[in-house]
């Protein structure tokens, strides 16, 4: 009997030279047969030859085929497996044959090499099982297995062909892919991949998302229909860059579902295959909409600040000339001999210097540098306080409605400041209902999260109490809105109007830490929205003013220090005409040298600027504290320099006067701080 031995070599697998076997007591007859029988499998064109030549051909197909190949009986039994089968498994083939297919899985899958077998004997063929064999080193192999039968010719013997296919390799790739789907499914950057074209053949649910499509709608879209007129030429140009130099960045306009623009940043790579040949492309990109709002709020946060800086610092300039014009107004006055057109002139430059005030108060509330008494209270009640008043501004053809909410938290801060911001927001609402309408006063208190101070620069999480003023009036553009809050911006006609009235309150409202938005469309009315901190202490009663102009004098011996020449001589005036004896100093220094060259005089209180070169009123009055250890101090500003100076002065045990000022209050705040 014939059989084929294989040996592997440094060719491959071959097959070695055929033996001849003769059973035992063969005749010579039989032999001879045999003989010449071999010689003709041996003769070329013979059909032994043929049959010789395709079993080898089969059986090298056999050897080098890259799956698994075994045979066994209609038992399971092996009868041959191919060199692919023993080298995955460890073994030799030898160890396989006249084993079951059982031992070489795992022990949970012989169940499963059961049912595949009968189901091949049954139905001639067995379908696709995943199963894990296990080899000599005890190493499971994740794999895919399919069974066939073959009946040979006569029958018999019934063997079944075990093709086995390695799918270790394939379940890597297939886990690899599905992290790398889901890093792209979960990926807050859209991720496109297209063709050459291009056309997208994956994008995940960021990208679609943000174009207003689902995933599968988006699937065969080109990629230029995403991109309005005006930027599809950009577009083409950037796909030329990237068939170039095999990638291009940069920011470019993107279109939603609905025709909506907005703003992306795109990172778009070539892909190629392993021959270096161009198969599509892969983009990345980003929804850069909401932080360029975020980078125009912060902009204008930081114009708001720089012009709120220039502002004080013009508001501090413009306090002192309007010092030196009240002040000499008012002395003039006191003139008994005045002809009366002379002492009418000196009224109307009273009342223009006192406009001319308020407007510096504006500014100075703007820029945060206006002189503050904060205290706990209650914002129902200050709204409830100047109710009758808000009726009176707003006229008869607009209805006042207010809604306070019960149990309102408190907030610390200047009552006359919180009334400026809804007399301010009042003007507002009724300017834009000329022809009548609602305005409505609601209060609440609100938690801002961190979702909230996300989306609004400048926002700190925490509890608030929150003011809306509501009107019915004809509303904003968008141009409007972004420019409201800046000082001397204003719709109005001209001589209706400073442009100072929303800018006061924007500078009010964030020197107390809150904030302030505006929601408003064309025809649909406005409502701002004003957040103070809330704070967990008991308000206190509301302060009432004295209107009354009394003058009160002394004779107490006054140190008055200002580097403003023109003020300092007025002051002087001032005090003289109070019955005080003064002494003058230009700065610090020589307010120091005075104190030293008067030590035999006692000075009682020192009168000091606040902001001076070199050093300050502040500085200079520890200084004279530490030589005249019971001296008063009042202190004069065209602004304060902030909280920090005004909680240095209080310190100090010293008053306060803010410019401009006239007689009676400067008569007024020397007596208080000698009371002190």
């Amino acid at each position: 009997m014939k059989h084929a031995r294989w040996e592997r070599t440094s060719r491959g697998l071959i097959p070695g030279e055929t033996e001849i076997h003769h059973p035992p007591n063969a005749s010579a007859k039989a032999v001879q047969r045999q003989g010449v029988q071999s010689q003709a499998e041996h003769c070329p064109g013979s059909q032994a030859y043929g049959a010789r030549e395709r079993s080898e051909t089969y059986r090298c197909v056999f050897e080098t085929i890259d799956d698994l190949v075994v045979v066994t009986d209609s038992k399971g039994i092996i009868v041959d497996c191919n060199c692919r089968a023993a080298q995955v498994l460890g073994l030799w083939k030898e160890e396989m044959l006249g084993r079951t297919m059982n031992v070489l899985v795992e022990r949970g899958c012989a169940e499963q090499i059961r049912e595949v077998l009968r189901e091949t004997l049954t139905e001639g063929s067995s379908r696709d099982r995943e199963c894990r064999l296990v080899g000599r080193d005890g190493k499971a192999i994740q794999v895919v297995l399919n069974c066939s039968m073959v009946e040979y010719k006569y029958g018999e013997p019934l063997e079944v062909v075990w093709i086995i296919r390695d799918v270790m390799q394939l379940r890597q790739l297939e886990e690899k892919l599905a992290e790398l789907d889901s890093a792209f499914s979960q990926s807050i950057d859209g991720i496109a991949i297209g063709d050459l074209e291009p056309r997208l053949k994956y994008v995940n649910k960021a990208f679609a998302s943000m174009h207003g499509y689902s995933p599968d709608e988006m699937l065969g879209m080109r990629v230029a229909d995403l991109h309005n007129e005006e930027q599809k030429e950009e577009f083409e140009r950037g796909i030329q860059k990237i068939k170039t130099r095999g990638s291009w960045s940069g920011e470019i306009g993107h279109i939603t579902k609905d025709g909506m623009a907005f703003p992306t940043y795109m990172s778009v790579t070539l892909l190629k295959d392993c021959e270096g040949k161009a198969k599509g492309i892969l983009a990345v990109a980003r929804d850069i909409g909401e932080q360029r709002r975020l980078e125009q709020k912060l902009r204008w946060s930081q114009k708001m600040e720089a012009v709120g800086r220039l502002a004080g610092g013009v508001a501090h300039d413009f306090n002192n000339i309007l010092t030196v014009i009240e002040g000499n107004v008012y002395l003039a006055m006191m003139k008994s001999h005045l002809h009366g057109d002379i002492e009418n002139a000196l009224q109307e430059v009273l009342k223009a210097s006192e406009r001319a005030a308020k407007l510096t108060g504006q500014l100075l509330a703007f820029s945060r540098r206006q002189t503050i008494s904060p205290r706990v209270i209650d914002l129902n009640e200050v709204l409830l306080n100047i109710t009758k008043m808000l009726r009176r501004l707003i006229g008869e053809q607009i209805e006042l409605v207010t809604l306070p909410a019960d149990g309102l938290g408190r907030v610390e801060a200047d009552p006359g400041q919180i009334e400026q911001v809804i007399f301010n927001l009042a003007v507002n609402a009724r300017d834009a209902m000329p022809d009548g309408g609602k305005l409505i006063f609601q209060t609440a208190d609100v938690v801002l999260d961190q979702n909230y101070a996300a989306r609004h620069v400048g926002v700190t999480p925490g509890s608030y109490v929150m003011m809306a003023v509501t009107d019915t009036g004809h509303g904003m553009s968008e141009e409007t809105k972004a420019s409201i809050f800046e000082p001397f911006f204003t719709t109005k006609e001209q001589g209706k109007g400073t442009g100072l009235g929303l800018a006061t309150c924007y500078g009010i409202v964030k020197a107390l830490g809150g904030n302030i938005w505006v929601y408003s469309e064309p025809g649909k009315g406005t409502t701002f929205r004003v957040y103070l901190p809330k704070v967990e202490k008991e308000a206190g009663p509301l302060a009432t003013r004295d209107d009354e102009e009394d003058v009160p004098a002394g004779k107490e011996t006054v140190l008055l220090v200002e580097d403003e020449p023109s003020v300092r001589r007025l002051v002087a005036r001032m005090l003289r005409s109070l019955g005080y004896r003064v002494l003058e100093a230009g700065n610090g220094w020589e307010a120091l040298h005075v104190v030293e060259e008067m030590s035999g005089v006692d000075i009682d209180i020192l009168v000091s600027d606040v902001v001076m070169p070199g050093m300050g009123g502040v500085q200079l009055a520890r200084k004279v504290r530490s030589r005249l250890p019971d001296i008063k101090t009042l202190f004069l500003s065209g602004y304060p320099g902030g909280t920090i100076a005004i909680d240095e002065a209080a310190g100090l045990g010293g008053s306060l006067l803010e410019k401009p000022f006239c007689l009676a209050e400067l008569a007024r705040k020397l007596r208080e701080a000698f009371d002190t």
